[in-house]
């Protein structure tokens, strides 16, 4: 009734009040008429939305249509680095398994930026993606750095309690982060677990300067304190633009280290 009204109304403006519309765009109870540059701009918001929602519904049944996304792929392709990773530490090959993991480390960073870059993001991908991401933290920050940990003792009891630990710490972080996010004051409650594979890293890149013996005793003791750490009541700032360059040439740089000497 309101729609044949509405229609019957501005036939008789356009016809015998000289009504003039360049284009129109009707999104449920609300009308655009376009006769501005900033009008047209709503419109083009408006269509780029519109289409958007028109690709998610017609591929309703299928998952794979949200790594369309650049910020999921970027984390889906984490994810195969990551795997990539696991590989190789069961293989027993741990310089080139953190190696391969600092790329898992490189690609959870880029993901956020490209995310919080992306236009006219639907909401729904926008929570695929949220998903996404907190399994790829979970593998890289804690089921990895725990097999490592236990390849490198030779699954001695010591890198069990740490592994167990890392694990669960890694679990109970990542819920708390899904249901309440940062702090107020923007910070994180406790070390993310994508500081465990650089600190990783730098342990296994002076692993040339100390006894094997105080060498893995050390490490499983580092990630005991680290678990700790992830679920401390402590608040941990979240990283600027300076921070992401810094670990990027970091992460670049000791791969390539690692992986050098993994392969001589």
């Amino acid at each position: 009734m309101t729609q044949a009204y509405s229609e019957e109304l501005l036939s008789h403006l356009v016809e015998l009040r000289g009504l003039q519309l360049a284009t129109t765009w009707c999104d449920h109870v609300r009308w655009y008429e376009i006769d501005t540059t900033e009008d047209l701009q709503v419109q083009s918001d408006f269509s780029v939305e519109r289409k958007v929602e028109a690709c998610l519904e017609k591929g309703e049944n299928s998952m794979l249509k949200y790594l369309w996304d650049p910020a999921n792929a970027i984390t889906t392709g984490g994810l195969l680095f990551s795997s990539l990773s696991l590989f190789l530490a069961l293989s027993n090959r741990l310089e080139l398994s953190i190696a391969t993991a600092l790329w898992a480390v490189l690609s959870d960073h880029l993901d956020g930026i490209v995310a919080a870059h992306t236009k006219h993001r639907h909401p729904d991908v926008a929570k695929m993606g949220k998903s996404l991401d907190g399994f790829a933290d979970i593998m890289y920050g804690a089921v990895l750095p725990a097999v490592i940990l236990i390849q490198l003792s030779g699954a001695s009891v010591f890198a069990l309690v740490a592994g167990t630990t890392l694990l669960a710490a890694g679990a109970i972080r990542l819920s708390y982060f899904a249901n309440f996010g940062r702090l107020r004051d923007g910070r994180f409650l406790g070390v993310p677990l994508s500081y465990d594979i650089p600190v990783m890293a730098i342990i296994f890149l002076a692993r040339p300067l100390v006894p094997d013996e105080f060498f893995v005793h050390f490490t499983l003791s580092t990630f005991v304190l680290l678990a700790g750490l992830h679920v401390a009541p402590i608040r941990v700032p979240a990283p600027n633009m300076t921070m992401y360059v810094a670990i990027s040439l970091f992460a670049v740089t000791a791969s390539s280290a690692l992986g050098l000497r993994g392969l001589s």
